[in-house]
């Protein structure tokens, strides 16, 4: 905590990082109950490092057996970009500075905050009036109840309020005397109202956000890439570069958005109720639009990280995209986002490039595909077979199986990789298994000759690794499960014959030093 706080202050990046104590967080789990986490989402604004997740699940997990423990979904709001990659994988990240953010488009289980306690207040008019969520959690200074404009806000936004406990710092990672409420906002009225236009519904407080805000030509749009074409030939909107003129763009059509809407309003209801417009249709729009737009240009980010993305085998690929995607609706548009987006998915993709490489790697294991270590000779506990035909030897548990290499001629079958309707004449999933182990070739040599594939009828796959990439592939594989400390225990554990070019490979790996996302 030492070294980080340190490095936050060198870098201006410190923003009154307070991390929420244990004892906090008990408190917290005792007042709302710890099954009501099971299978929410959580935002955390302000979320530092991410220890806020870590300590509520040990809080959770301390009550529930362990054969019954379940999980929530985590996402963060955080603008310093040191504790940002200080976060564990698997909280996404929305957003960078809070009041740049919108959270009336954002639909979360529960918010949690524990804010810089010089702009606590700010924090929560905020949070108070755009909230979609019915349970917000609050650690802030304990004179925040003297504000009688806060207390009016809370009352109109249909909230009602519990002072769990009162705590201090004192006892914190980092200590402070500072004496805090913590607090429980729950709304009275959990309501939201049907969308005939959008069949869905809109929740209250987006209709009480839109309220306070409105008071209450139509062209064939542009392709964003045309769009941003268009704003760069003709210098209409400024930017140094595709990043920072995109997000310029996206600004624009941002207000111009909500202009329209706000003139909308102007008609006022009588007229708008003769044209056949009322306020839920409205809403049901301006949702849509607001949540569309972030989407358009997201997507269009995130379909120029093919540095990234051409990577991943199939099956990696898309769950990573998914993984984005997911939230992307959420996320405001605006370039500390998207550097954060950035780290997220460097984060992620360098975590998949392992676990592709073992999962292909898996597939291949079978008693005729491979050979020993030299100094291994118990990997091949093996049984006959039950019905006395076919290979005659299965591995027993071929989970604690270690300490192999594969071989240079192996056999699988279409059905382990996991692909679908897998026929001999469908050349398409074919093709995808092809492509699968062409991206782990160039993964590790940066080329995709890995060696050739041949498919017969009965869904078997037969495979012929060139030399050098089934070299490759076995020592990264044996790194990556710690079978070898090191490239050159290959050398002498290995069965198959290594020389020292052997291990010169370079494995791909990408960080934001050397990723360029967009020209």
């Amino acid at each position: 905590m030492k070294n980080l706080l340190q490095n936050l202050k060198e870098n201006n990046q410190d923003h009154e990082f307070y991390p929420t104590t244990q004892k906090i967080i008990a408190k917290i789990v005792d007042h709302i109950g710890f099954r009501d986490f099971k299978r929410k989402t959580i935002l955390d604004i302000g979320a530092g490092n991410g220890n806020f997740f870590t300590k509520l699940e040990n809080e959770v997990n301390k009550k529930i057996p362990e054969d019954e423990r379940f999980y929530f979904e985590k996402f963060a709001i955080e603008k310093s970009e040191i504790l940002v990659e200080q976060m564990p994988n698997d909280i996404v990240i929305i957003g960078a500075d809070f009041h740049q953010q919108t959270l009336i488009d954002k639909d979360f289980d529960y918010i949690f905050c524990n804010p810089p306690y010089s702009e606590f207040k700010e924090c929560m008019y905020k949070i108070i009036k755009e909230a979609n969520s019915n349970d917000i959690i609050m650690i802030v200074p304990s004179r925040w109840i003297e504000d009688n404009d806060l207390l009016n806000l809370i009352a109109k936004r249909q909230f009602q309020y519990k002072i769990i406990d009162n705590d201090n710092f004192l006892d914190g990672e980092r200590r402070a005397r500072a004496y805090v409420d913590i607090i429980h906002f729950s709304r009275i009225r959990d309501k939201k109202v049907y969308s005939r236009e959008n069949k869905g519904d809109i929740q209250q407080s987006f209709i009480d956000f839109f309220e306070d805000e409105f008071g209450f030509e139509d062209k064939l749009e542009k392709k964003l890439e045309e769009k941003l074409q268009d704003a760069t030939e003709n210098e209409l909107i400024a930017g140094n570069n595709t990043v920072e003129t995109l997000c310029n763009l996206y600004n624009v059509e941002f207000t111009k958005l909500l202009d329209s809407y706000k003139a909308i309003t102007k008609l006022g209801g009588a007229t708008l109720k003769d044209i056949g417009l009322d306020k839920i249709k409205i809403l049901s729009s301006l949702e849509y639009k607001i949540s569309n737009l972030k989407k358009e240009y997201w997507r269009y980010l995130i379909n120029n990280t093919d540095k990234i993305t051409n990577r991943l085998i199939k099956k990696t690929r898309e769950k990573l995209i998914e993984k984005i995607t997911v939230s992307i609706g959420n996320i405001d548009f605006n370039e500390k986002n998207i550097y954060n987006i950035i780290i997220w998915i460097i984060k992620n993709a360098n975590k998949s490039y392992d676990e592709q490489l073992l999962y292909m790697f898996d597939i291949c294991i079978d008693p005729a595909n491979v050979k020993n270590y030299k100094s291994n000779q118990k990997v091949f506990e093996t049984e006959e077979n039950r019905w006395g035909t076919g290979a005659g030897t299965v591995f027993k548990n071929k989970k604690e199986i270690k300490n192999i290499t594969l071989d240079y001629r192996i056999i699988t079958t279409a059905n382990s990789y996991n692909y679908r309707y897998y026929s001999y004449d469908n050349k398409h999933l074919g093709q995808n298994i092809m492509q699968d182990w062409a991206v782990i070739c160039n993964n590790l040599l940066g080329h995709t000759n890995f060696g050739e594939i041949k498919f017969y009828k009965n869904g078997n796959c037969h495979i012929k690794f060139n030399i050098d990439f089934a070299k490759a592939f076995n020592i990264q594989a044996s790194l990556l499960k710690g079978w070898i400390k090191d490239k050159k225990q290959a050398k002498e554990d290995f069965a198959m014959d290594i020389k020292e070019e052997d291990l010169n490979y370079n494995y791909f790996q990408i960080n934001k030093n050397n990723f360029l996302l967009l020209n």
